[in-house]
Protein backbone atom coordinates (compact mmCIF):
# COMPACT_ATOMS: atom_id res chain seq x y z
CA UNK A 1 0.00 0.00 0.00
CA UNK A 2 1.13 3.42 -1.22
CA UNK A 3 0.88 6.35 1.67
CA UNK A 4 0.16 9.83 0.39
CA UNK A 5 1.71 12.30 3.05
CA UNK A 6 0.66 16.06 3.47
CA UNK A 7 2.16 18.91 5.16
CA UNK A 8 0.95 21.99 6.21
CA UNK A 9 2.68 25.32 8.29
CA UNK A 10 1.33 23.27 11.61
CA UNK A 11 0.33 20.14 10.84
CA UNK A 12 0.83 16.67 8.55
CA UNK A 13 -1.26 14.88 7.09
CA UNK A 14 -1.65 11.17 5.47
CA UNK A 15 -4.19 11.28 2.64
CA UNK A 16 -6.93 9.01 2.34
CA UNK A 17 -9.85 7.57 0.25
CA UNK A 18 -12.20 10.55 2.08
CA UNK A 19 -9.11 13.48 2.29
CA UNK A 20 -6.77 14.30 4.57
CA UNK A 21 -6.51 12.96 8.14
CA UNK A 22 -4.01 14.96 10.51
CA UNK A 23 -1.37 12.65 11.76
CA UNK A 24 -0.88 12.93 15.76
CA UNK A 25 2.69 13.64 15.57
CA UNK A 26 5.40 15.86 17.20
CA UNK A 27 7.77 15.63 14.47
CA UNK A 28 8.85 19.17 12.54
CA UNK A 29 10.78 17.11 10.45
CA UNK A 30 10.68 15.12 7.78
CA UNK A 31 13.45 12.64 9.27
CA UNK A 32 11.65 12.75 12.30
CA UNK A 33 8.00 11.89 10.90
CA UNK A 34 9.71 8.79 9.27
CA UNK A 35 10.46 7.54 12.61
CA UNK A 36 7.02 8.07 13.60
CA UNK A 37 5.35 5.21 11.78
CA UNK A 38 2.89 4.60 14.38
CA UNK A 39 1.44 7.86 14.28
CA UNK A 40 1.16 7.46 10.72
CA UNK A 41 -0.36 3.94 10.53
CA UNK A 42 -3.30 5.37 12.91
CA UNK A 43 -3.70 8.26 10.85
CA UNK A 44 -4.38 6.07 7.76
CA UNK A 45 -7.14 4.36 9.56
CA UNK A 46 -8.59 7.49 10.94
CA UNK A 47 -12.38 8.45 9.86
CA UNK A 48 -11.71 12.29 11.09
CA UNK A 49 -10.86 14.08 7.97
CA UNK A 50 -10.83 17.47 6.04
CA UNK A 51 -10.92 18.01 2.27
CA UNK A 52 -7.40 18.14 0.36
CA UNK A 53 -8.11 21.45 -1.48
CA UNK A 54 -9.00 23.25 2.33
CA UNK A 55 -5.25 22.55 3.42
CA UNK A 56 -2.45 25.13 2.20
CA UNK A 57 -0.27 22.90 1.58
CA UNK A 58 3.89 23.48 1.87
CA UNK A 59 6.82 21.20 1.13
CA UNK A 60 6.65 17.72 2.98
CA UNK A 61 10.82 17.87 2.32
CA UNK A 62 11.79 20.25 5.39
CA UNK A 63 15.05 22.23 5.41
CA UNK A 64 17.82 22.05 5.99
CA UNK A 65 18.35 18.42 4.66
CA UNK A 66 20.57 17.44 2.18
CA UNK A 67 20.13 17.93 -1.87
CA UNK A 68 22.01 15.73 -4.47
CA UNK A 69 21.19 15.24 -7.97
CA UNK A 70 22.00 13.47 -10.70
CA UNK A 71 23.32 15.10 -14.20
CA UNK A 72 23.37 12.54 -16.89
CA UNK A 73 20.42 10.14 -15.73
CA UNK A 74 18.80 9.88 -18.95
CA UNK A 75 20.51 9.83 -22.58
CA UNK A 76 18.55 12.16 -24.67
CA UNK A 77 19.11 15.06 -21.98
CA UNK A 78 22.89 13.84 -22.70
CA UNK A 79 22.25 14.37 -26.40
CA UNK A 80 20.28 17.51 -26.08
CA UNK A 81 23.67 19.19 -24.38
CA UNK A 82 26.38 17.98 -27.66
CA UNK A 83 27.54 14.74 -25.31
CA UNK A 84 27.53 10.82 -25.99
CA UNK A 85 25.27 9.33 -23.21
CA UNK A 86 28.07 6.11 -24.12
CA UNK A 87 31.19 7.81 -22.98
CA UNK A 88 29.67 10.28 -20.49
CA UNK A 89 29.90 8.93 -16.51
CA UNK A 90 27.09 9.15 -14.55
CA UNK A 91 27.64 12.38 -12.72
CA UNK A 92 26.29 14.14 -9.24
CA UNK A 93 26.21 17.46 -7.72
CA UNK A 94 24.60 18.97 -4.97
CA UNK A 95 21.97 21.70 -4.91
CA UNK A 96 21.36 24.45 -1.73
CA UNK A 97 18.37 22.90 0.05
CA UNK A 98 17.29 26.73 0.56
CA UNK A 99 16.20 26.30 -2.87
CA UNK A 100 13.28 23.91 -1.71
CA UNK A 101 9.56 25.10 -2.39
CA UNK A 102 6.51 24.13 -1.63
CA UNK A 103 3.30 23.74 -4.54
CA UNK A 104 2.02 26.89 -4.64
CA UNK A 105 4.69 29.42 -4.38
CA UNK A 106 6.06 31.29 -6.95
CA UNK A 107 9.24 30.05 -9.11
CA UNK A 108 11.27 33.33 -8.82
CA UNK A 109 13.52 34.23 -11.20
CA UNK A 110 16.54 36.29 -10.27
CA UNK A 111 17.13 39.92 -12.35
CA UNK A 112 20.20 38.97 -13.68
CA UNK A 113 18.90 35.33 -14.94
CA UNK A 114 17.70 35.59 -18.88
CA UNK A 115 17.60 31.48 -19.46
CA UNK A 116 15.54 29.56 -17.30
CA UNK A 117 15.12 25.85 -17.55
CA UNK A 118 13.15 23.32 -16.34
CA UNK A 119 13.13 19.57 -15.64
CA UNK A 120 10.79 16.98 -14.10
CA UNK A 121 12.70 14.73 -12.10
CA UNK A 122 11.63 11.60 -9.39
CA UNK A 123 13.25 12.74 -6.27
CA UNK A 124 13.80 9.82 -3.50
CA UNK A 125 13.92 10.68 0.01
CA UNK A 126 16.24 8.83 1.87
CA UNK A 127 14.99 7.20 5.41
CA UNK A 128 18.33 5.94 6.90
CA UNK A 129 21.77 7.02 7.13
CA UNK A 130 23.88 5.84 3.67
CA UNK A 131 27.65 5.98 4.98
CA UNK A 132 30.06 6.64 2.34
CA UNK A 133 30.79 3.01 0.30
CA UNK A 134 27.28 2.12 0.77
CA UNK A 135 26.16 0.12 -1.93
CA UNK A 136 22.53 -0.34 -2.62
CA UNK A 137 20.59 -2.72 -4.59
CA UNK A 138 17.67 -3.79 -5.68
CA UNK A 139 17.59 -6.07 -2.62
CA UNK A 140 17.81 -3.36 -0.21
CA UNK A 141 16.33 -0.31 -1.58
CA UNK A 142 13.49 -0.06 0.32
CA UNK A 143 16.04 0.12 3.11
CA UNK A 144 17.52 2.93 2.49
CA UNK A 145 14.19 4.89 0.25
CA UNK A 146 11.36 6.25 2.33
CA UNK A 147 9.67 8.03 -0.53
CA UNK A 148 9.14 9.72 -3.97
CA UNK A 149 8.61 13.03 -4.68
CA UNK A 150 8.31 14.45 -8.40
CA UNK A 151 10.01 17.49 -8.68
CA UNK A 152 10.52 20.44 -10.72
CA UNK A 153 13.98 20.96 -10.54
CA UNK A 154 15.00 24.53 -12.31
CA UNK A 155 18.20 25.71 -13.75
CA UNK A 156 19.77 29.17 -14.67
CA UNK A 157 21.34 27.89 -17.90
CA UNK A 158 22.94 31.10 -18.73
CA UNK A 159 24.52 31.14 -15.46
CA UNK A 160 25.65 27.15 -15.60
CA UNK A 161 26.65 26.45 -19.14
CA UNK A 162 29.56 29.47 -19.29
CA UNK A 163 30.77 28.44 -15.67
CA UNK A 164 30.28 24.57 -16.20
CA UNK A 165 29.01 24.05 -13.27
CA UNK A 166 25.85 23.38 -11.24
CA UNK A 167 25.74 24.49 -7.70
CA UNK A 168 25.07 28.38 -8.23
CA UNK A 169 22.72 27.79 -11.03
CA UNK A 170 20.54 25.64 -9.60
CA UNK A 171 20.36 26.42 -6.25
CA UNK A 172 18.53 29.91 -6.19
CA UNK A 173 15.49 30.45 -3.59
CA UNK A 174 12.41 28.35 -5.00
CA UNK A 175 14.45 26.64 -7.80
CA UNK A 176 13.52 23.27 -6.33
CA UNK A 177 9.68 22.51 -6.57
CA UNK A 178 7.78 19.73 -6.33
CA UNK A 179 4.47 20.27 -8.35
CA UNK A 180 2.76 16.61 -8.15
CA UNK A 181 1.87 13.52 -6.22
CA UNK A 182 3.80 10.85 -7.07
CA UNK A 183 1.97 7.99 -8.46
CA UNK A 184 1.45 4.56 -6.79
CA UNK A 185 4.82 3.07 -6.04
CA UNK A 186 5.67 -0.32 -4.81
CA UNK A 187 9.69 -1.08 -3.79
CA UNK A 188 10.36 -3.68 -6.15
CA UNK A 189 10.65 -7.22 -4.07
CA UNK A 190 8.78 -6.09 -0.66
CA UNK A 191 5.67 -6.04 0.48
CA UNK A 192 6.37 -3.39 2.90
CA UNK A 193 4.11 0.05 2.67
CA UNK A 194 6.19 3.12 1.48
CA UNK A 195 5.62 6.65 2.74
CA UNK A 196 5.63 8.97 0.45
CA UNK A 197 5.69 12.82 0.84
CA UNK A 198 3.33 14.15 -1.66
CA UNK A 199 3.18 17.67 -3.12
CA UNK A 200 0.00 18.96 -4.79
CA UNK A 201 0.11 21.81 -8.17
CA UNK A 202 1.18 22.60 -11.17
CA UNK A 203 4.54 23.83 -12.57
CA UNK A 204 5.66 26.96 -12.50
Amino acid sequence: MTISILRTADAWWVQTPTGAAKIATSATTTGELLADRAAIDAATQSADTVPVDTLTLVSPVTVPCRVVAQMTNFASHVKDAGMDPNTIPLTFFRKSSASISGPFEDIVKPSHVRFLDYEVEIGLVIGRDMPVGTTVSESNLADYVAGLVVTNDVSARDIQLPQTQFYEAKSYPSFTRNPVRPPPFRQPGTDSDRVFPALYGQPG
